[in-house]
């Protein structure tokens, strides 16, 4: 910087000296006295005079025109609308996989109208949601004062959120009282499970992916 000033300086100076010449070529009335020169050289002179502290100012305004062109800030959110408008033009890329769809809460229930003074064998109906096709729908029945729960083997899906259970068995024939009946719904390894116990009956609940609430029958 310091050097750009001491150049600018002497051409300033240069400039000046030249165009004092060329006023004070012929005047006589000037005291400095200058040898007379002829009126295109003067012309010539002080031309020149004027180029040089032109050309020595030049500097001193570009700069001035750049530094005042940077300092000013830039938008505050400029590089929030640049990224928002390449965001916009970017496409969709057809490995994103949308969105699974949820679907209905996994439930089952007992719906019968006809839960007193049934027989020894008697139909089991209800609902469910979220049944899968891999799923079945089993019934256990308990004997009143027993903890015992005897499975009663898969029902038959009747529609896309119902089933029906034929012949279930509450009891001996010939037996009377309270009995409690559940549905469930299970995968195909608790299947297996429930199968093994089908005349030997479970003593706790066996791995469920739902349950309906205990249903009360009576026998008389």
């Amino acid at each position: 910087m310091g050097d750009m000033m001491g150049a600018q300086s002497i051409l300033v100076l240069a400039g000046v000296v030249f165009f004092l010449i060329a006023i004070v070529g012929s005047a006589d009335s000037v005291q400095l006295k200058i040898a007379n020169l002829p009126t295109p050289a003067r012309w010539v002179i002080g031309v020149a005079g004027v180029a040089l502290i032109v050309v020595a100012f030049t500097p001193l305004v570009k700069p001035a025109t750049k530094s005042s062109a940077s300092e000013q800030p830039a938008p505050r959110n400029s590089h929030v609308a640049s990224r928002a408008s390449a965001s916009a033009t970017l496409p969709v890329s057809p490995t994103n996989s949308p969105t699974p769809s949820i679907g209905p809460p996994v439930s089952i229930s007992i719906q019968d109208s006809h839960t007193t003074s049934i027989s020894y064998l008697h139909d089991v109906n209800g609902k469910m949601t979220g049944f899968e096709p891999t799923e079945a729908v089993w019934i256990l029945v308990i004997i009143r004062g027993n903890p015992t729960m005897y499975p009663q083997g898969a029902c038959n899906i009747t529609g896309q959120e119902s089933f029906s259970c034929a012949d279930t068995q509450f009891g001996d024939p010939g037996e009377t009282g309270t009995f409690y009946a559940q549905a469930i719904i299970v995968n195909s390894a608790q299947q297996m499970v429930l199968r093994r116990h089908y005349r030997s009956g479970l003593t706790s609940m066996p791995k469920v992916i739902a349950k309906s609430a205990l249903v009360r029958y009576t026998r008389s």
